[in-house]
C-alpha cells in the first residue's frame, strides 16, 4: 500500500486552501504548516498517480491546538491521528484512533444523508441517553457480542472502557450528522468533502460542484454538459449503487464494484455488468426533427431497440398540430406602443390555471408567467423566470405578426406542421432544468424549496403528458 500527503488548510485570515486529495500541497497565506494531512491510498508517485480512486484516505493527523485551534495559527504540531475504513463505495462508514479503538461510524442513504452512530449510543437511535447505559449493562453481563465495541471477538473490560468515553462525550448523532465535534471529519458519502455540522449539513463540496444529499442532485448544471444520458442536475444517473462523480463533471463506476441484485461487494472483485443502459425517451423527442430521427435514437447502450423509448416517439411524432385557426382573444392592444409586461398585464385573463404562455401583443411574440402563481419571495422570482424560459422556447412555434390580430391581444396559434408534443416536450425540459438550477437560490429556506418542488412537480406531470410517457428518473 502506497500513500501521500495531502494538505488542507480552512479558517480565517490564515490561508484557505482545499487540495484535490492527490498529493502534497503547501499551505497559502502566512501558515507554515497545515492544519490537516491527509495520507491517500495508494496514490502513485508523488501523489499523482491514478492507481485507486481519488477519495481513498488511510488516515488523516490533524492539529487541533495551534493557536486557538482549527481558526488560528497552527504551531507545526498535529497532535491527533485518525484512520479511515470505507466501504465498496468509499463511504467513510468507521473511524478509528491511533490505538484502534473505533470512535464513531456512519451509514448512509443511497443520495448520501449520513447517520452518525457512536460507541455510547448503543441503541443506535442517534442521540446517548441511560437506555444506552442500560442497554449496555445488560448485553455487557449477558456476553453478547453487540457489547464487544472492539471487534476482538470477546466482550471484555476494554469494551466497557470504550462505551464509558463514548458515553461521557455524549454526542449528539443522528441523522444529518456526520463526524463528532473533537473528531471533527468532514469526509463521508463516496469520500466526498462534506459541509459539516458547522456549514450546511445538506451539502458536499465535489470539486467542480456542489452536491445537495436532501435532493439527490447536484445544486448547479453540469458544466461538462449532457454526458451522463439524463438531466445536467441529477447526479450518479440516478443510479447511486452504481456509479459516483468525484469529479462533479461525469460518473464513473464505484470504486469496487457496485451493488447487484440487493448484495453490494465488499472486496476488491470485479466490476458486474450492470443492465444495458435503456435509452432516455424524452432527450430522443427533443433531440430529433422527425420520427425517423427519435427512433434513431431510441436504443440500449448494447445496441437493441428500447421499446419504450420508440413508443414514447411515435406519440409524440404521431400528427402534427391541426391547421391553424383563429388565435384566442385576449383583449385590446392600445395604439401606442406599450412594454412586454403591460401586453402580459392586459393578458392574464387568457391564461386560466396555466403557468404561463406567449401572446401576440402589437405584432410581436411575448412571453407571459401567471403574475398571480401561488409562490412567494425567492421561490416566485425563480418560477416566474423558469416560466419565461419555457415560452421563449415557443417563439418560432407560432405565427405571429402585424396582421396576426391588429389591435387586439391575441394567443396565436401553432404555426403550421408543428409537431406541438415535441415542442412542449423540450420547452418543459428546460422549465425543469431552470427549477432546479433555482433550488440553490432558497439558501436553505425549506418554504422556498417545498414551493421549487410544487412547480417541478407539475412540470414532470406536463413532460409525461407531452414526452410520450416520459420524464427524468429522478421526477418525484
Amino acid at each position: 500500500m502506497g500513500g501521500s500527503g495531502t494538505q488542507h488548510e480552512e479558517g480565517g485570515g490564515n490561508g484557505e486552501s482545499c487540495s484535490d486529495h492527490r498529493g502534497p500541497r503547501g499551505p497559502r497565506g502566512s501558515d507554515a504548516e497545515p492544519k490537516e494531512l491527509f495520507v491517500n491510498h495508494q496514490a502513485g508517485l508523488a501523489g499523482h498517480g491514478g492507481s485507486s480512486y481519488i477519495d481513498t484516505v488511510v488516515l488523516r493527523d490533524k492539529d487541533n491546538n495551534g493557536g486557538g485551534g482549527w481558526t488560528g495559527t497552527p504551531d507545526g504540531t498535529r497532535e491527533s491521528r485518525h484512520y479511515y475504513a470505507q466501504n465498496w463505495r468509499a463511504d467513510v462508514s468507521a473511524i478509528f484512533d491511533n490505538s484502534g479503538t473505533i470512535e464513531e461510524w456512519d451509514k448512509y442513504r443511497a443520495y448520501g444523508v449520513a447517520f452518525l452512530l457512536t460507541p455510547g449510543d448503543h441503541n443506535k437511535d442517534g442521540a446517548v441517553a441511560k437506555a444506552d447505559n442500560d442497554s449496555f449493562a445488560a448485553d455487557y453481563a449477558a456476553g453478547n457480542l453487540r457489547a464487544d465495541l472492539n471487534k476482538s471477538g470477546t466482550v471484555t473490560t476494554a469494551d466497557q472502557t470504550i462505551f464509558n468515553a463514548s458515553y461521557a462525550k455524549a454526542v449528539v448523532g443522528g441523522r444529518w450528522k456526520l463526524s463528532a465535534p473533537d473528531i471533527g471529519n468532514r469526509k463521508g458519502y463516496a469520500g466526498y468533502e462534506h459541509d459539516g455540522d458547522g456549514g450546511v449539513p445538506e451539502l458536499a463540496h465535489v470539486r467542480n460542484r456542489v452536491l445537495h444529499f436532501g435532493l439527490g442532485r447536484w445544486t448547479r448544471r453540469d458544466p461538462a454538459g449532457y454526458v451522463d444520458r439524463f438531466t445536467l442536475f441529477g447526479y450518479a444517473r440516478s443510479s447511486p449503487l452504481h456509479f459516483v462523480d468525484p469529479s462533479g463533471r461525469v460518473s464513473q463506476s464505484v470504486p469496487d464494484g457496485g451493488c447487484a441484485n440487493g448484495r453490494c461487494k465488499t472486496g476488491h472483485t470485479q466490476e458486474p455488468t450492470p443492465n444495458p443502459i435503456p435509452a432516455v425517451p424524452y432527450l430522443c423527442i427533443i433531440g430529433a426533427t422527425t420520427l425517423e430521427d427519435c427512433l434513431a435514437c431510441c436504443h440500449f447502450s448494447n445496441g437493441e431497440t428500447d421499446t419504450i423509448c420508440a413508443a414514447a416517439c411515435r406519440r409524440a411524432f404521431d400528427t402534427m398540430t391541426p391547421p391553424p385557426g383563429n388565435p384566442s382573444d385576449c383583449g385590446e392592444a392600445p395604439s401606442d406602443p406599450i412594454s412586454d409586461n403591460e401586453c402580459c398585464g392586459r393578458a392574464q385573463g387568457c391564461l386560466g390555471n396555466a403557468g404561463g404562455m406567449v401572446i401576440c401583443c402589437q405584432g410581436r411574440t411575448v412571453s407571459c408567467p401567471l403574475l398571480n402563481y401561488p409562490a412567494t419571495g425567492t421561490a416566485y422570482s425563480v418560477i416566474q423566470d423558469c416560466i419565461r424560459r419555457h415560452e421563449d422556447d415557443h417563439h418560432d412555434d407560432v405565427d405571429c405578426d402585424a396582421t396576426t390580430c391588429p389591435g387586439r391581444i391575441c394567443r396565436p396559434q401553432w404555426r403550421e406542421g408543428v409537431f406541438a408534443h415535441r415542442e412542449e416536450c423540450a420547452a418543459s425540459l428546460i422549465e425543469y432544468d431552470c427549477i432546479n438550477g433555482g433550488m440553490s437560490q432558497c439558501a436553505g429556506d425549506q418554504q422556498c424549496v417545498l414551493q421549487l418542488i410544487s412547480r417541478r412537480n407539475l412540470i414532470c406531470a406536463y413532460m409525461r403528458q407531452h414526452c410520450g410517457g416520459s420524464a427524468p428518473s429522478d421526477c418525484w
